[in-house]
């Protein structure tokens, strides 16, 4: 029996485990973004996602989010395919959501990581868990 019509889940850190190497990632980041002359608060102390939702609120501002997107998308880009080598399916994950097709329930997946990273996941060893749930084949699983 269905008992809810649809569920919404993340990609990186619920479909699949964590992987990030935070750390590293975020000093090469506020050194990038020190570079392009980014000061405060936000960019000083700043974690990986918000670094760059707080750059790219001032860029689609000064309709410059093309030049930010060239500067640092690469080092996003690195270090998401640094974590996607290590991702592996969370345990239990491609069988919740067989159980949720199976039950009539439908399933949907968001993410923050990079196009290229997630690209690369949905047709690699990742995809196993889209697949055994019917999105992808279902053409349910876009990138916006």
């Amino acid at each position: 029996m269905r008992r809810f019509a649809a569920a919404i889940f993340d990609f990186e850190g619920t479909l699949v485990d964590f992987q990030w190497r935070l750390e590293p990632a975020e000093a090469e980041l506020r050194r990038a973004f020190a570079g392009m002359g980014f000061e405060g608060e936000a960019f000083a102390r700043g974690n990986y996602a918000g670094m760059w939702n707080a750059a790219a609120d001032l860029f689609e501002k000064q309709g410059r989010t093309g030049e930010l997107r060239r500067a640092l998308g690469p080092v996003y880009d690195r270090w998401d395919a640094d974590a996607l080598s290590r991702w592996a399916p969370r345990a239990g994950a491609a069988e919740l959501l067989r159980g949720m097709a199976a039950a009539g329930s439908r399933a949907g997946m968001v993410s923050n990581i990079g196009r290229r990273a997630l690209g690369e996941a949905l047709a690699g060893d990742q995809k196993q868990i889209i697949d055994n749930a019917g999105l992808h084949d279902a053409g349910d699983v876009g990138q916006a």
